[in-house]
């Protein structure tokens, strides 16, 4: 999956974390570090979108806040036609 200028193979067991405004993939980080730990990524449109097609998730609430946690738990494996 392309999230910026990245690739990253999202495995089963990789977390999100949706705060109502992004949604950030907390699990993995290809960025820079700044100020002695690495920023979270965070998902386009497009990448949500093929998370939600391509991937099984859970979804979790994030203590008493509006945040929600979106763990990989399997992938979606689409048939193809041949002709």
């Amino acid at each position: 999956m392309k999230i910026g200028r990245h690739e990253y193979e999202i495995i089963i067991g990789d977390k999100f974390l949706d705060n109502g405004c992004v949604i950030q993939l907390i699990t993995q980080s290809k960025e820079k570090s700044k100020f002695g730990h690495k920023p979270n990524p965070i998902l386009s449109k497009r990448a949500v979108q093929e998370l939600k097609n391509n991937y099984e998730i859970e979804l979790y609430r994030y203590g008493e806040t509006n945040a929600t946690i979106i763990k990989v738990i399997g992938f979606i494996y689409k048939k193809t036609e041949t002709i």
